[in-house]
């Protein structure tokens, strides 16, 4: 089963989350006869509350404002968490043209629109702004009742369109207008364990606000059996805890204590969302997670753990990635201690100072808080106890505390500091849940709610209470008049009920059903009910004075990062690159790139005259290329990108189609830097955010994250080659080749944020298998802008980018190859098939028990891996074809994946019509994949009487190397190698084949074993142990056939000039591909060998031709059977051998002649030197062997002299 990423959810790996902004919706301003109904609608995030927001009015004839219009009061939700909010104005002048701006409650302008024309204000908050015609228009006769409205499908008001509608819908959404969410949900928080009687226990999800969880569960996993346990139905919605995000949490009675335990978060239509664990990973046997393996938290609770601790996420982002699993106090019902949400999503600016002694009205009053439910006593073991508090949304906690009193002499026992802000939950006002173990069971017992020690709030439960201490000191609390008792279920609660917005307009009532960071049942928050209890009152705003114009080489200083971080700077530079959600004619990264003009360039070449603007997932103003505009917003470094965030800062179009700035000319290489991971990557920080040109040419050195995450690499070297495939390993040489390398780079991006695009952007018009882009495609004359930034959805690591403003055309030097020529009678083969699998699922084979199956998730995708490499192989038309990576079952007979592969390779059209496969009948080695072969059954045959030899650990103590265990067996390992000696039908020559797969280079060895750095990677001394293991195993003939005609083939996972090739070159075997520039894979966008053949001495005489035929690895992974991710389905081909693994086939040509026997030197006579190599080992009596067995009597003595003197090729036994 695969975990599935709903669109719901997809926005969880974005780079960033931002709600939508508020924009201007419908006017009407002009009808037949007398102007009528005429009104502007608003439209805003469901729950934004518009108090303080205005709607301008200007004549367009001088520019100046003629009304000015208040807003007052909340969005409601009219659909999908968006609501509108219209206001009736008399005499909205007719045009030619005359405009509106939307202005917030801070003067900033939002959103300057016009109609019937353009025009600059000249007074009021627009001053100085151009404003955008909307393109439509009403006349004197438009009839009355008609509008001008936004219409379409979205998020953010780019999505949307203007037109002339005859029925006007103030107060409603527009005809045709649809609004979509960009929404987020993970599990947040969880506490499970703790010393003694575990109590409290609970399990927290955050997300965005607004986010509806009607349908959505959590399912509660066993780790020992992998089984549901507990399913919890949420509802509701998430509240807004601040800064457009929020969290609730659940209250499920008995979570499993883990080693391990999980958690599954669940989709309304049954798709996994996230599966989590703690104390180890587990995979599901049942539920929505089914086959799924869990991830780890990688922290955990204790039997010690302290009472009002938990499991949290730490961090600031706005997605599950962007935090940190850590233990800290817990804080169900809001943000995590030390979390942050900085998205922007309608709740407090994480820009603005906070100021908790100076409570400000517009975000909330701390007086104005009050103790909202309380649970302290319950049947059995009190479990759940809690205090939940209410007020304005937006209250900042800081300096707010609980107070429990111990009505047994008026004394606190127990202070808790509360933190975060009151959530907006309806109607601006929200509560907040804090749990307390202890709480104390009255007759009487009291709480009290304080601010930097002055009270706010005091009750008393089971009497009346009078505090001798704390902030309530001398003040007597009136009993509530409800209480709990021992007959009280955990599931309940004392609450508050009623019709109001401060203490006084409610009462106690209970116990009831417990509703903890909810509002009440039966409880109302309305600011229009009731009398005034008393509160703090709030202060005016300030405005701040006119900004001075920088020039973004100011901005961006000479340096990585700005000097000018969280300053609010005003710019004004012409739009190169447009990028805004939505609309972007260049891509979506939610922002544009602008440039100084030519003129306003500095002379200083460290400085970027560039930067990219980021105005969010609903910009205000529509910008596009050639506009010049005029930005007021905050300097920020996002992963090191210097940007200018315009979201709390405005955007005006000073003017349009404008000449665009000189693109400055990059030529490769340039300089080096680091990025966050010390990675090397081109030192483009002068040219940040600027538009470019690389006039010379680049080829695409890597495709691997084409299709998932719309990105190649290229170099101006060409191919770029591995280091140890042409030196010898050295830690120096490695890193300053990479250095190097890197220093000739240039990632080449789509310019969108999404994953998994649809199409593929390149090549134009989109990526398929007759037109996709390959290793050592060209490009010339890329032009596009540069930016530093992660992959879409803020995957990998950081890198200098180009997102092309002008669409690049590849042109290709190297057209693919047919099946390469070469010669022979009889070829021989090597394929590594990545994971060929027929089984699904964790039901597969590994270690003596069962693990997670690889290749192919299911039968759509094992049917088109399948025909895929039917199609590769008998186009590969071997007569000997060694296998790699497939599955290990062959134990299983016409059921096996290799019994499945040859019976699809027999009903299709190919040069052999019986295709067979070697049965070892029995496993070889104990990992899920090993290595095999199939044959021609027309050419070739398992030579009779021969044995079918596997080379394991079994093997080592014979060959005297018991030290270097384990080689093959266990983990970590080399898979076991499989020889077989072969026969030709047409001339009865024997040769013998040994398959291989080395160990990888990834993981972490150690010793010898650990990465020194040096290119080969990890594992390099248990791969070249396994070649000197390979090579002595095979000279004991293992197959029981004693001909020196030996072929070894595989994928060795080492590179030509790596110890383990080495060791095999230096003990009597060749490379059959040396000297040639040759390479079967890439990776990291280096090209090199990993698939090998190497011939004894007296079988490379017999070779005609070697080579790898290039169909996978120049290929985009695109290409292949896979369809993770949403991957376009119509760009697989399964009738192109193109992509059917990540390895490409290496293809051997032979020429079988028998040895001329008593031709010891091998120079193809038989001679005096010859007779003088035998005498040598017949008078020093060496160790039998049988090449010198002249006559075969399995005995080395003078006999053998002679008959080789008799067979002598010249008289007297010349030499030539």
């Amino acid at each position: 089963m695969k975990i599935k990423y709903p669109a719901l959810i997809s926005a969880m790996w974005a780079t960033q989350v931002f709600a939508t902004d508020v924009f201007i919706n419908e006017l009407h301003y002009d009808n037949a006869g007398t102007d009528v109904g005429e009104f502007v609608e608003v439209v805003a995030p469901a729950g934004t509350d518009l108090t303080g927001y205005k709607v301008l009015f200007y004549n367009g004839s001088n520019g100046t404002q003629y009304i000015s219009q208040e807003l007052v009061g909340l969005v409601a939700d009219m659909g999908n968490g968006f609501g509108t909010y219209a206001i009736d104005v008399s005499g909205i002048q007719n045009g030619a043209p005359d405009g509106v701006a939307l202005v917030d409650a801070s003067s900033t302008v939002i959103q300057f629109l016009s109609y019937e024309g353009s025009f600059t204000a000249t007074d009021g908050d627009a001053a100085g702004m151009t404003s955008v015609d909307i393109g439509v228009s009403e006349t004197s006769a438009t009839p009355e009742g008609a509008s001008l409205q936004l219409t379409g499908t979205g998020a953010q008001y780019s999505d949307f369109t203007w037109q002339a509608f005859n029925n006007a819908t103030k107060d409603a959404l527009n005809e045709g207008q649809t609004f979509t969410g960009n929404e987020v949900v993970f599990f947040n928080e969880i506490h499970y364990d703790n010393a003694g009687t575990d109590v409290g226990e609970f399990i927290e999800i955050a997300g965005t606000a607004g986010l509806d969880l009607t349908g959505m569960t959590i399912e509660l996993y066993n780790g020992s059996n992998g089984a549901v346990y507990n399913t919890i139905a949420l509802s509701g919605t998430l509240p807004d805890n601040g800064n457009g995000f929020g969290t609730i949490a659940v209250l499920p009675s008995s979570i499993q204590n883990g080693a391990p335990d999980g958690m599954a978060l669940v989709s309304a239509t049954g798709e996994v969302i996230q599966f989590l664990s703690y104390e180890g990973v587990m995979t599901a046997t049942d539920g929505a997670a089914v086959g799924t393996d869990s991830t780890d938290i990688g922290v955990a609770e204790t039997a010690s753990t302290e009472i009002g601790q938990s499991l949290q996420l730490s961090g600031s982002g706005t997605s599950y990635s962007d935090f940190t699993w850590i233990a800290g106090a817990e804080s169900p019902n809001n943000t995590n201690p030390s979390q942050t949400f900085n998205g922007n999503g309608g709740g407090t600016d994480p820009e603005e100072p906070e100021e908790p002694e100076e409570p400000n009205p517009e975000t909330g009053d701390v007086a104005k808080l009050f103790i909202n439910e309380l649970h302290y006593d319950n049947v059995s073991s009190d479990v759940n106890e809690f205090v939940e508090i209410a007020g304005p949304a937006g209250t900042d906690l800081t300096g707010v505390s609980i107070e429990l009193y111990n009505g047994n002499g008026g004394t606190v026992y127990s202070t808790v500091a509360l933190s975060g802000t009151i959530p907006n939950q309806a109607n601006g006002f929200g509560t907040l849940v804090t749990y307390i173990s202890g709480i104390q069971n009255g007759s009487p017992d009291g709480v009290a709610l304080s601010y930097n020690g002055e009270l706010i709030d005091f009750i008393s439960y089971e009497g009346d209470l009078t505090a001798t201490s704390g902030s309530a000191s001398g003040v007597t609390a009136s009993d509530i008049g409800v209480a709990e008792t021992g007959t009280t279920l955990d599931s309940e609660s004392l609450q508050l009920s009623g019709t109001g917005s401060e203490v006084c307009h409610f009462s106690w009532s209970g116990p009831a059903a417990a509703s903890p960071g909810e509002i009440n049942a039966g409880q109302t928050f309305d600011t229009t009910v009731g009398a005034t209890c008393g509160g703090g009152d709030g202060g005016d705003g300030g405005t701040g004075g006119e900004l001075t114009l920088v020039k973004i080489s100011a901005v961006q200083g000479s340096g990585s990062a700005s000097p000018l971080v969280n300053t609010q700077v005003a710019i004004e530079a012409i739009v190169v690159a447009d990028h805004q959600s939505g609309s972007g004619s260049d891509g979506d990264l939610r922002g544009f790139f602008v440039q100084e003009e030519d003129a306003d360039a500095d002379s200083d070449a460290s400085t970027s005259e560039g930067l990219f603007v980021f105005d969010g997932s609903s910009p205000s103003v529509n910008v596009s290329v050639g506009d010049k505009v005029y930005l007021v917003g905050t300097v920020a470094e996002y992963f090191g990108d210097t940007q200018l965030d315009v979201q709390s800062g405005s955007v005006q179009v000073v003017s349009s189609g404008n000449a665009l700035p000189t693109p400055a000319v990059i030529t490769l290489p340039v300089a080096t830097t680091t990025n966050s991971s010390g990675e090397a990557i081109a030192d483009l920080e002068a040219y940040e955010g600027m538009q470019v040109v690389f006039a010379q040419t680049l080829a695409v050195t890597e495709l691997f994250n084409l299709d998932r995450f719309g990105e190649l690499l290229l170099s101006s070297e060409g191919r770029q080659v591995q280091y140890t495939e042409i030196n010898a390993p050295s830690a120096s040489g490695y890193a300053a080749y990479v250095a190097a390398a890197a220093a000739n780079r240039l990632m080449l991006d789509d310019g969108f944020s999404i994953q998994n695009p649809s199409p593929i952007r390149f090549p134009a018009p989109g990526l398929s298998t007759a037109n996709a882009v390959r290793m050592s495609d060209e490009v010339t004359n890329l032009t596009g802008v540069i930016s530093y930034r992660k992959a879409s959805g803020g995957s990998g690591d950081e890198m200098y980018r180009l997102m092309p403003t002008v669409e690049p055309v590849f042109t290709r030097p190297e057209a693919r190859k047919d099946r390469p020529d070469v010669g022979g009678s009889i070829q021989v083969a090597s394929f590594n098939l990545l994971n060929f699998f027929n089984t699904f699922g964790s039901s597969c084979y590994l270690g003596g028990g069962t693990g997670d199956c690889r290749g192919a998730d299911n039968a759509e995708e094992y049917a088109r891996q399948l025909q895929k490499t039917v199609t590769a192989i008998t186009a590969l038309d071997a007569d000997v074809l060694g296998v790699i990576e497939i599955e290990n079952d062959i134990v299983e007979g016409s059921n096996s994946a290799m019994a499945s592969l040859v019976t699809a390779l027999n009903q299709a059209e190919s040069a052999c019509s019986n295709y067979q496969y070697v049965d070892p009948l029995q496993r070889v080695g104990t990992d899920a994949i090993a290595v095999g072969f199939l044959y021609c059954a027309d050419t070739v045959e398992v030579t009779p009487g021969s044995t079918l030899a596997i080379l394991d650990d079994s093997q080592l103590a014979a060959l005297g190397l018991s030290s270097y265990a384990p080689v093959f067996d266990g983990s970590s390992t080399s898979r076991p190698s499989l020889t077989v000696s072969f026969t030709e039908k047409a001339t009865s020559e024997v040769f013998t084949v040994s398959v291989n797969h080395f160990k990888s280079k990834g993981g972490s060895g150690t010793g010898g074993n650990a990465d020194a750095g040096d290119g080969a990677g990890n594992w390099n001394e248990r791969r070249t142990q396994a070649a000197e293991v390979l090579h002595k195993w095979l000279a004991t003939y293992p197959t029981g056939v004693n001909d020196d005609d030996i072929l070894i083939i595989g994928d060795l996972n080492a590179y030509s000039m790596e110890d383990p090739i080495v060791e095999l070159t230096s003990n009597g075997y060749t490379s059959v591909t040396a000297g040639e520039a040759h390479y079967s894979y890439v990776f990291d966008g280096f090209a090199g060998n990993l698939d090998h053949g190497l011939a004894s001495a007296s079988l490379m005489d017999q070779i005609t031709g070697a080579t790898s035929w290039n169909i996978n690895s120049d290929e985009a992974d695109a290409l292949d059977y896979n369809t993770d991710f949403g991957r376009p389905t119509d760009i697989f081909d399964g009738t192109t051998p193109y992509r059917t693994s990540d390895h490409d086939p290496l293809l051997i040509g032979l020429s079988l002649s028998s040895a001329l026997k008593g031709d010891l030197d091998g120079d193809g006579d038989i001679d005096l030197n010859d007779f003088i190599l035998i005498m040598r080992a017949i008078l020093t009596k060496r160790p039998y062997d049988a090449v010198n067995d002249i006559n075969g009597d399995g005995l080395v003595n003078t006999l053998d002299g002679i008959l080789l003197r008799r067979s002598c090729t010249r008289s007297r036994c010349a030499v030539r």
